[in-house]
């Protein structure tokens, strides 16, 4: 018996992690469910895509699941991943926290180090214009020790440890905070929060401005 069922819920219908429809982590039913984790592990955090699914053990370990067509789980191969895989690597890192977004996902270390695989035809991986889509996990360059990450559909927000926010992505209708609409292949740092709570030990209050774009 595993040590942890999951039970995942999302406006008020479920996403399913392993028993979805041809293997994705995609909505199959109106009642949630419970859901086993590995075997072995103890999952402490999930992530939900549009069709794929990050869980995040106790020991900062990362495993995936659902739709892989564009690197979205971490893993080259297969094109959907039908249970939970543990991206094997990534085992020499400890992971404090995981996003997903659309076809795109993003997991920070406890080294402060952020990786981004899938999807980034807009940038929304920050790893440049010349990579439309990241199969693997690659570090973000370019940006300081991270603490947390937000994913929208198609663009990333990246708290960093002195309370600033650098955003990457699609910019349509501001949701980069940048002061435009224009996309960013690669982080930019939002030009109002260098010194937003600086000083803060406040994980909320920090959190809050890592999602104070993804309206």
């Amino acid at each position: 018996k595993a040590e942890f069922d999951l039970l995942v819920v999302e406006a008020n219908n479920v996403r399913t992690i392993v028993e979805a429809k041809a293997g994705h982590a995609c909505l199959v039913d109106d009642m949630p469910r419970l859901l086993a984790a590995p075997p072995g592990v103890r999952i402490v955090s999930v992530a939900l895509g549009l069709c794929h699914s990050l869980w995040l053990t106790d020991a900062g370990v990362l495993f995936a699941a659902g739709l892989n067509d564009v690197g979205q789980c971490g893993v080259g191969a297969p094109s959907t991943l039908a249970a939970p895989q543990r991206l094997e690597s990534l085992e020499t890192r400890q992971f404090v926290q995981v996003a997903a977004g659309d076809a795109f996902s993003a997991a920070v270390a406890d080294s402060g180090e952020v990786l981004t695989f899938g999807a980034n035809d807009v940038g929304q991986c920050g790893q440049g214009a010349g990579a439309p889509l990241n199969a693997k996990p690659r570090t973000v360059k370019g940006v300081p020790a991270l603490t947390a990450v937000a994913l929208g559909s198609e663009h990333a927000l990246l708290l960093d440890r002195q309370a600033a926010v650098w955003a990457s992505g699609q910019g349509a209708h501001g949701a980069l905070g940048l002061g435009d609409t224009g996309s960013r292949a690669t982080p930019e740092r939002g030009r109002n929060t260098a010194h937003a709570t600086a000083q803060s030990d406040d994980k909320e209050e920090e959190l809050a401005l890592v999602s104070w774009a993804l309206a």
